[in-house]
């Protein structure tokens, strides 16, 4: 699942309101999952390891930081920045300006939902099985 959301908010092109509201309630059905694994607040902290690249593990701790500490949108693109190698403008490392704004934009109040419910009666399984594969093979992948 967590490709799926990713692979909808890395190409400009694809940057539409469908496409980036769909992100959201996928990139929120997984933060979900970590901020109550199996339905139950966690029994202490929460470990969040990079698997696969940098990019989808920012992001997640970005919007976390928002939704949990209220933090101020500049630390937290500051940190970003620094965990995709930034340097500067011309050694930008791994950063990617529309990851940043799926940050900044993300819609906070998905999490608060006891429901995420897709645009036009779409489910939770729609976007992955549209783009081939099982939920499992998603959320593992």
């Amino acid at each position: 699942m967590t490709r799926k959301w990713r692979r909808m908010v890395d190409d400009a092109d694809e940057w539409t309101e469908a496409n980036k509201r769909n992100a959201m309630m996928l990139c929120a059905s997984q933060i979900k999952d970590l901020l109550n694994p199996n339905g139950e607040p966690p029994k202490g902290g929460i470990l969040i390891h990079c698997a696969g690249g940098m990019h989808r593990t920012g992001m997640i701790y970005g919007i976390i930081r928002r939704y949990v500490n209220d933090d101020p949108i500049d630390e937290i693109v500051a940190d970003y920045k620094r965990h995709v190698d930034w340097k500067a403008e011309g050694a930008v490392g791994g950063y990617e300006e529309l990851n940043v704004r799926f940050i900044k934009e993300f819609d906070l109040s998905l999490l608060d939902a006891q429901e995420i419910v897709f645009e036009e009666g779409m489910t939770q399984d729609e976007p992955i099985s549209a783009a081939g594969g099982t939920r499992d093979e998603w959320r593992y992948a």
